[in-house]
């Protein structure tokens, strides 16, 4: 019972996912490719009759002296032979470019879908996993759309037509065929779920093993497992686990040999037995020696067709489970507005705020309380982790708050679509991304429907202290920024000078920096944030630091500490006050002193 309710399952799981595919797929593309399907099984099957035809022609044109019975066979069974090519040629270049278009358009899909869900969805690891195999899943659900009935329409036209031509030579030669193809395909039900069971145990392993990888043999982790005398410690543990896969996978590999073995036993037996009837009704004169003799030609053709029909099949029912994935992530509930009205203003309010991740039993911000004017130019600072890049992503509505409210304009962002929160905002975070194309591109994707001139682009550079005619540059705004393209590399003060161009760049009235100059020297990062505020100026503005000598051009700071804020007001004040703010500016300055 339980057998058939998996296999129920399995099937309502094809379905489901093929209504998916099915919806971003081009329709008359799919319904040409079918009928293309269809016709690739007839023509490979009727080989066997042209097979046929041949021998008995050749015997009949090699008796009667007739060279022209001879030459009609050949050309015959040429002309099958040829056909056979064509069609699968065909088959061949409308799958790959239907499978390409149908990727594309779920590639698109899920990126746009990403694109409109919370972004603090994707703090959550396991989310992020599902991020990556619902990107994985693509493939599968293309695999489920294409592949099935791909086997169902060419077993129809290839074993359809097989059944009827042996039908028409003898009813037990036609019986052969669902007593062989019924064991084979539950036999690979078997090994499937068998494969299924050792993935699922084989995961997380893998997931280790490829940590361990890393830290052996990636850029970013080589250098420090070297200096630290760890390579002999993460060899250790990727062998342990790599010890670990290899014996689970021996262990499901004798059982699945088992099984293949009285596969491969029932698929022997049928072949003998075809070829046993046909000897016999040749010799009892049933049949002729051309039947026989395509017959036996074509049994092996038969079996390895019927095998691969099944591994196909076999292979999606594997993929449904990733393929879900694909499913489940479109399922996720997007962040719409509620009102379809945008903010006319950037005045943020807080009210009692505090924000939790997910996963995690902690806040990262507690019951805040803060007003951003438009127009004011807000500096926020503390030690690492008290919070200063969390309170940035709530005062923007990018993320929302466990409890409290955030408003924009006086419209609550629970009540704001992504889109409205993004418009006007720019930001060079941190974490900014380095693109693997040309400065120019580099700079202009913040706002792709704007146009710019390299005079335009020099004015941004400029506040940037960027300068695109600096030798490290040699084709100016063309440089490609990818040495493994064939481009050049930089250092990360260059990338992080692009990522500030490139929130200059972007059209705002709110304009956010979250320590964008971590590796720009102190000199050159005060150049930077004067700049910063001279083209602010009238605009909504956030700098967030921990470096306090560029923040006292601030029209007010805010100081956090273990996500509450502790202080509040303007450079001078709070020095006056001689709190939190006052100590982390003094012991600054002195070791800039000492140093």
């Amino acid at each position: 019972m339980k057998k058939r309710l998996k296999i129920n399952s399995d099937l309502q799981a094809v379905g489901s996912l093929f209504r998916i595919g099915w919806s971003h797929c081009s329709k008359p593309e799919f319904l040409a490719l079918q009928c293309t399907v269809l016709l690739y099984g007839i023509v490979w099957s009727s080989l066997t009759v042209a097979q046929q035809f041949f021998i008995d022609t050749v015997a009949k044109g090699a008796e009667t002296g007739s060279i022209r019975q001879i030459i009609t066979g050949i050309v015959a069974v040429g002309i099958a032979f040829l056909t056979c090519q064509v069609v699968t040629c065909i088959y061949d270049l409308m799958n790959n470019h239907a499978f390409m278009h149908g990727y594309i358009n779920m590639l698109g899909a899920l990126q746009c879908k990403a694109s409109a869900i919370d972004p603090s969805h994707f703090e959550d690891q396991r989310q992020l996993d599902a991020f990556e195999k619902a990107n994985t899943g693509i493939e599968y659900i293309q695999d489920v759309l294409y592949g099935t009935p791909f086997v169902i329409l060419h077993g129809i036209g290839f074993f359809g037509t097989l059944f009827i031509y042996l039908y028409s030579i003898s009813s037990s030669l036609a019986l052969v065929i669902p007593l062989i193809f019924i064991p084979s395909l539950a036999v690979r039900i078997m090994t499937s779920r068998e494969r299924t069971k050792l993935e699922n145990e084989v995961t997380p392993l893998r997931r280790k093993a490829s940590s361990y990888e890393k830290a052996l043999i990636s850029r970013n982790m080589m250098t420090d497992t070297r200096q630290l005398g760890a390579v002999k410690y993460f060899l250790n543990l990727l062998e342990d686990t790599l010890h670990s896969i290899r014996k689970l996978s021996e262990k499901s590999r004798r059982h699945t040999i088992c099984i293949e073995f009285i596969s491969n036993v029932i698929v022997l037996l049928g072949y003998i037995g075809i070829l046993l009837l046909s000897f016999s009704k040749m010799m009892n004169g049933e049949i002729s020696v051309g039947v026989f003799t395509a017959l036996f030609a074509s049994v092996g053709r038969f079996f390895s067709i019927m095998e691969n029909d099944i591994k196909r099949f076999q292979e999606i029912i594997e993929g449904t489970s990733l393929a879900r994935y694909f499913v489940n992530f479109l399922e996720i509930r997007e962040r719409q507005s509620s009102t379809g009205v945008d903010p006319v203003e950037n005045n943020i309010q807080l009210e009692n705020v505090c924000y939790c991740y997910p996963g995690s039993d902690k806040n990262a911000i507690n019951n805040v309380t803060v007003k951003l004017k438009a127009g004011e130019t807000m500096a926020i600072v503390g030690e690492n982790g008290s919070g200063k890049s969390t309170l940035v992503r709530l005062l923007t509505g990018l993320y929302l708050p466990t409890s409290g409210t955030v408003t924009r304009g006086g419209l609550d962002t629970k009540d704001m679509s992504l889109a409205q929160v993004r418009n006007g905002v720019s930001a060079a975070f941190q974490r900014f991304q380095r693109y693997p194309m040309n400065l120019r591109d580099n700079i202009i994707i913040s706002d792709i429907t704007k146009e710019a001139s390299d005079a335009d682009l020099d004015k941004i550079a400029l506040q940037a202290g960027l300068d695109a005619r600096d030798t490290c540059y040699p084709e100016m705004y063309d440089t490609l920024l990818a040495r493994s393209l064939g481009g050049v590399d930089l250092s990360g003060g260059q990338w992080q000078r692009i990522a500030i161009a490139r929130a200059l760049f972007r059209t705002n009235d709110l304009i956010i920096l979250d320590e964008p100059t971590a590796t720009i020297d102190p000199l050159e990062e005060t150049r930077v944030f004067k700049q910063f505020y001279s083209v602010s100026r009238g605009k909504t503005a956030l700098i967030v630091t921990h470096r306090l000598g560029s923040v006292q051009f601030a029209d007010r700071i805010i100081v956090l500490k273990n996500g509450c804020i502790v202080e509040d007001g303007k450079h001078k004040d709070l020095i006056r006050q001689n709190g939190e703010y006052a100590h982390m500016f003094e012991a600054q300055r002195q070791w800039y002193i000492t140093s």
